[in-house]
C-alpha cells in the first residue's frame, strides 16, 4: 500500500483541454446549421457548456427535462456521479441574447436543432425520448436526422470532432470532460463566486471552484500587475514630451492674465456713484448673513488695486461695497 502512494506522488494528474470563448464563437457562427452533423454537436455544445454537464448527465436530458419560456429555455437534470451519491434535482437556463437572429446566441441554436428534428422526423420526438438524435453530415437533402438517439460514446467525442473542426493542435485532448471544464473556466474569468460555482457544479468541495478561480484569466492578470508593480494610472510621461510641450507655449490654466470675466461668469455694470452711497449704519452680522467683513476704504482701494495689476497669481477677488457698507468678497479660482 505504501508502495502505491510512493508511485502515486509522482503521477501527472491528465485532465481534459478547455475551449476558448473565442474558439466556442466561431464553431457556433462558422458552423452550417443545414448540415445536420454539424447542428446537433452545436446544440451538444450550447446545452453542455451552460449547464457545466457531465456525459452521463447529457445522456440522460429528454424533450420533457427542457421548457421554453420568453428570454430562453430552462433545463431540468439531476447531478449524477458514478460514486453514487445522493443525486441533487437542478436547473439552469440556457438564454436568448438580445438579438435573437445572433448566429452564436445559445438559446436560438438550441431552438433551430429543435425544430430541424420535429420537422426531419415529419413529428414531433416522444417528451421521454433522449435530447440528442444522430444527424447526417450531408447538406443535399437538406438537415436530415435519424430517429436514433446519440449514444454516450458519440456524446464523449464531441469535444474531438469540435476541435479537429476548428483545427485546434491535439484533438485528442478534448475529452468528454472538456465542455465541463470549459464552462467552470468561463465562469471564472467572468468573475463567478466560489459558492456560485459550487452549487451550479455540484461540487461538495469548495477546493475545486477555488482551483478555477486562482487560475481565472483576470486573476491572473492582477497578480501580474501586483508582483510588477506598474498600471496604467501611475505611468509616467516622458520627460521629452513634457519639453515639447512646454516649447509649442502650452496654456497654464492657473495663469490669471487668461482668465477672462465672460470665463468666469459674472458680469459687472458701471455703477454711478451717486446712485448708491455706502452706509455708515452698523449691521449686525447675524442679521446679515452674507456679510463677510468690514473693509475700509483705503483697504478696498488696495484689494481692487491688485486686481487690476493682477499680482494674485492663484485667483481674482473682487471686492464690491453693498448699501450697508460692507463687503461681499467672490474669490475665483
Amino acid at each position: 500500500m505504501e508502495y502505491l502512494k510512493k508511485c502515486s506522488q509522482h503521477e501527472v494528474v491528465k485532465k481534459a483541454f478547455t475551449f476558448e470563448e473565442a474558439e466556442i464563437n466561431k464553431f457556433l457562427r462558422e458552423g452550417n446549421n443545414h448540415n445536420a452533423w454539424i447542428l446537433v454537436r452545436k446544440a451538444i455544445a450550447v446545452v453542455a457548456i451552460c449547464g457545466g454537464h457531465r456525459m452521463a448527465e447529457l445522456r440522460r436530458l429528454t424533450f420533457d427535462d427542457v421548457s421554453q419560456v420568453s428570454n430562453g429555455f430552462v433545463v431540468q437534470y439531476q447531478h449524477f456521479k458514478k460514486s453514487g451519491l445522493k443525486r441533487i434535482h437542478s436547473s439552469y437556463l440556457i438564454p436568448y441574447r438580445g438579438d435573437k437572429s445572433d448566429e452564436i446566441c445559445y438559446g436560438t441554436i438550441l431552438r433551430t436543432y429543435i425544430e430541424a428534428v420535429n420537422e426531419s422526423l415529419q413529428k414531433k420526438p416522444h417528451k421521454s425520448k433522449p435530447l440528442f438524435f444522430t444527424g447526417k453530415n450531408e447538406t443535399k437533402k437538406g438537415c436530415v436526422f435519424l430517429n436514433s438517439p446519440v449514444g454516450i460514446n458519440t456524446l464523449a467525442d464531441t469535444g474531438k470532432k469540435i476541435a479537429s473542426w476548428l483545427g485546434l493542435p491535439n484533438p485528442d485532448g478534448y475529452t468528454g470532460h472538456c465542455f465541463r471544464r470549459t464552462a467552470a473556466s468561463l465562469a471564472a474569468d467572468n468573475n463567478a463566486s466560489c459558492l456560485q460555482m459550487s452549487t451550479h457544479f455540484g461540487w461538495r468541495n469548495p477546493k475545486i471552484a477555488l482551483e478555477y478561480i486562482s487560475n481565472a484569466r483576470p486573476q491572473r492578470n492582477k497578480m501580474t500587475i501586483l508582483i510588477s508593480g506598474y498600471s496604467s494610472s501611475n505611468a509616467k510621461t516622458d520627460p521629452t514630451q513634457e519639453n515639447e510641450q512646454k516649447a509649442v507655449g502650452q496654456e497654464d490654466p492657473l495663469s490669471t492674465d487668461q482668465i477672462d470675466d465672460e470665463e468666469v461668469g459674472l458680469f459687472v455694470e458701471n455703477v454711478d456713484d451717486d446712485e448708491y452711497e455706502p452706509s455708515t449704519e452698523n449691521v449686525d452680522e447675524d442679521e446679515n448673513p452674507l456679510a463677510v467683513e468690514h473693509v475700509s476704504e483705503d483697504k478696498d482701494a488696495s484689494s481692487l488695486k491688485r486686481l487690476n495689476d493682477g499680482e494674485d497669481a492663484a485667483c481674482k477677488r473682487l471686492c464690491i461695497d453693498n448699501m450697508n457698507g460692507y463687503t461681499l468678497n467672490f474669490n475665483f479660482f
